[in-house]
């Protein structure tokens, strides 16, 4: 791969022999951006966050390069993206979380997510359910996805440590109509299950600009069977032939290395979203301009499927009991209880709003303001205590939902050029405030599937809020004709309140309240000595203070007792990185060097069974990143990109478990490289091929557990293909993801094996 790289380094010299004349002056605004390729006549909403560019690398994907993905989801457009990766179990996962850098995909609190300014990432649990809020954006309404690494820009939190993922989508300039139907099949084979899951999606959109008005809307149908996600087991296997003796189940590590007995799965999954959004733009004049959106969901889950293998002596299903009942296997003793099977359904209702509103103050100053607000109207996990084939199934089981739970966020944001009257001179600043509320209760009921929780017992509960308020201020300065010079920070005053935990047989206690403050200061320097080359280095430190799930989580969720830790520090990070790009008219490169050192990482730690968020003192991470994009690489008609990221991320100091110092942070990767080529045959027709590469990772902060199998993260090289032909109004679209069907995992989760996807659409 080494090898590889330098090639490819090579040819980019080779096109940067002949260097044009720097036609640069005092007031051009640096771009750190991938290059745009026939770029369709859309219209795009105001670029306030385009004043000035962020001090860091930057990767853009484009609308060709999603038409070229197999993007069935949002999530997809970034695949190839450098040293990124969203863990996706399945086609409509609700838990996709990403990881980029040196941050774990369970640490989904270091990603920030947008659409439009409006915010799309969780600001109440991380680790496999802090996913962004995907559903809200369609890949058929984007128009770019922009990626920034580290949390070099004041205008951010710490919690994007990771990066930010700015989602870009386009507003009709006429009257526009668009049907879409996609379809995928796929095989998998789960342990001891195997079968086919198919599934489709349904796309509607209408849109039109009239006058100075713009809207658009769209309405979004998910359905599909999904693989097995979990895998039930027993880890306290001893000696012995004692209890019944039973067939079907298997001995392997699991996930932490453990001795196991695995003897059933959670079955095939039926997943299905229903998604209206709609967003309008309207220009009341050159100075005031307003935005908004409103976006609807409904999801449903069902996991009635739980596939048991264990068989008696006559061949009949052996189901335990209520209590951990004794089986045996191979001379190895191993306990199942009737809850192993339950089956569950999870029906979700989300509201998302956001209402924005920018323009001129006079005086050259110009504002940009968004408010938006993300609404849980319901979120109800029902459970039965056995499964409807047990012979003692009673209709019993439990009721979890989430109450008065969602978020806010206010953003107030100014900018000027000429600032003190200086034409080198560039300011930017504003407020920040955002609020988030979690409840979650869970009630004990006789009729699973039909009670409500006035018909059940209380069992336990937990909540608690945290909110923030923050100031920034960033100050361009063009110091010299080919110089420029970013300083800025960010203050900020964060609090938890009303923290409490309650079970039934009475209160635990409330939570103390917390208040914290920091400072953030942020340095930039930049030199364009042509109109081909720059360079850019950044210090920052960031602080990211803990959400509600890391401090107040108390409900078990699969084989973990979650134990909350309101007592947890924020993370610290200090973070450098040097930036070296080469732009020509086809042809990009840039090599980054990232160096962080993060005091205070918040990390969900798990022993003997029992899971809670706990700080590691002291966690350093370095890597460099390489990407190249080509068009008409080698031959005509052909564009061709390519990344790779080196990253190191060292556990170096923590004394709550001192078996971790020196150990790798879980869930990062050593190495990822991604490739595409696309190759346009006719104007009409384009082919494109990818490669996905990740090396593996462990998953704890032990690391001893395995690699292979249901264990950490397993390297895995994705091949994937994709065709798209265009016919007047319509374009056939099919593809393969994981051509070569291979078979990687993420946890105790497989990621999907070979997957056919055919779509159809039709644009007026």
């Amino acid at each position: 791969m080494v090898v590889i790289s330098c090639y490819f380094l090579s040819v980019s010299i080779i096109h940067a022999a002949d260097e044009s004349q720097d036609k640069s002056n005092n007031n051009e605004e640096k771009v750190l951006d991938e290059i745009i390729f026939d770029a369709p006549k859309v219209e795009l909403r105001d670029r306030f966050n385009d004043f000035m560019p962020l001090p860091t690398t930057k990767f853009k994907v484009n609308s060709q390069d999603i038409a070229n993905t197999n993007a069935v989801t949002i999530e997809d457009t970034v695949r190839y993206s450098p040293n990124i990766e969203v863990r996706r179990r399945y086609i409509g996962d609700n838990n996709s979380v990403v990881s980029m850098r040196g941050n774990g995909n369970f640490q989904t609190a270091r990603h920030m997510v947008y659409v439009d300014g409006f915010p799309l990432h969780s600001m109440l649990q991380t680790r496999w359910n802090g996913a962004p809020q995907w559903n809200f954006v369609a890949p058929e309404e984007t128009e770019s996805v922009t990626i920034t690494y580290g949390p070099f820009s004041p205008k951010y939190s710490g919690n994007a440590m990771g990066g930010v993922i700015d989602i870009e989508t386009r507003q009709p300039y006429q009257e526009e109509w668009a049907l879409k139907t996609t379809g995928w099949i796929h095989d998998w084979t789960h342990f001891e299950n195997e079968d086919t899951s198919l599934g489709y999606k349904t796309f509607f959109s209408y849109g039109n600009k009239q006058d100075k008005l713009s809207y658009y809307m769209f309405f979004n149908r998910l359905e599909g069977f999904v693989q097995p996600s979990n895998l039930q087991e027993d880890t306290s296997t001893s000696s012995g032939s004692s209890g019944t003796a039973v067939t079907g189940a298997f001995r392997f590590m699991d996930t932490r290395s453990r001795d196991s007995i695995g003897f059933a799965d959670d079955g095939e999954e039926k997943v299905e979203h229903n998604i209206l959004k709609m967003k309008a733009d309207y220009e009341f004049s050159d100075s005031f301009k307003v935005r908004g959106m409103v976006g609807f969901l409904i999801r449903r889950a069902e996991q009635l499927n739980v596939e048991n293998y264990l068989r008696d002596s006559t061949g009949a299903k052996v189901w335990g009991g209520s209590s951990n009942t004794d089986m045996s296997i191979g001379g190895r003793t191993f306990q199942v209880k009737a809850s192993n099977f339950n089956v569950t359904t999870r029906d979700k209702q989300d509201l998302m709003l956001g209402l924005g509103a920018s323009g001129k103050l006079g005086a050259g100053w110009n504002y940009d303001a968004v408010l938006s607000s993300y609404i849980k109207l319901d979120d109800t996990l029902r459970s039965s205590d056995e499964n409807p084939s047990d012979p003692n199934y009673d209709k019993s089981g439990s009721l979890t939902q989430f109450q008065d739970t969602g978020w806010q966020l206010l953003d107030v944001k100014f900018n000027k050029n000429n600032f003190m009257s200086n034409s080198n001179l560039k300011f930017e600043g504003g407020y920040h405030y955002d609020h988030a509320r979690m409840e979650t209760i869970k009630w004990s009921v006789p009729d699973w599937e039909n009670d409500e929780r006035d018909e059940g017992t209380f069992s336990s509960s937990i909540g608690g809020q945290t909110d923030t308020h923050a100031v920034h201020t960033n100050v361009g300065w063009n110091f010299r004709p080919k110089w420029d010079l970013q300083v800025g920070g960010r203050l900020e005053a964060w609090r938890s309140f009303n923290g409490y935990e309650h079970e039934s047989e009475g209160e635990i206690g409330g939570h103390d309240h917390k208040n914290e403050q920091a400072f953030s200061p942020k340095l930039s320097i930049g030199y364009k000595p042509s109109s081909e080359w720059e360079y850019q280095f950044s210090l920052a430190r960031a602080t990211r203070f803990a959400i509600p799930e890391e401090m107040f989580s108390n409900i078990d969720d699969y084989d973990d007792n979650n134990v909350s830790n309101p007592g947890l520090k924020p993370e610290v990070g200090n973070h450098l990185t040097f930036v070296a790009g080469h732009y020509k008219p086809k042809a990009t490169t840039k090599v980054n060097l990232f160096f962080d050192y993060i005091n205070d990482t918040i990390f969900n730690d798990t022993s003997d069974n029992v899971s809670t968020f706990v700080n590691i003192d002291l966690v350093r991470t370095m890597g460099v990143e390489l990407v190249l994009k080509r068009k008409d690489f080698l031959i005509s008609k052909h564009d061709f990109s390519f990344n790779t990221a080196f990253t190191d991320a060292e556990i170096l100091f923590h004394p709550g478990n001192p078996v971790a110092h020196g150990n790798d942070l879980p869930r990062v990767p050593d190495t990822r490289i991604k490739l595409q080529s696309v190759y346009h045959f006719f104007d009409h027709w384009d082919g494109m091929v990818a490669l996905n590469w990740q090396d593996d990772a462990f998953g704890r902060v032990e690391n001893d557990d395995p690699l292979d199998g249901s264990g950490g993260q397993s390297e895995y090289l994705f091949l994937d293909i994709k065709t798209n032909y265009r016919h007047k109004n319509f374009t056939l679209s099919s593809g393969i993801t994981n051509l070569t069907d291979e078979t990687a995992w993420t946890g105790p989760h497989q990621y999907p094996n070979r997957t056919f996807v055919t779509d159809l659409s039709w644009k007026y």
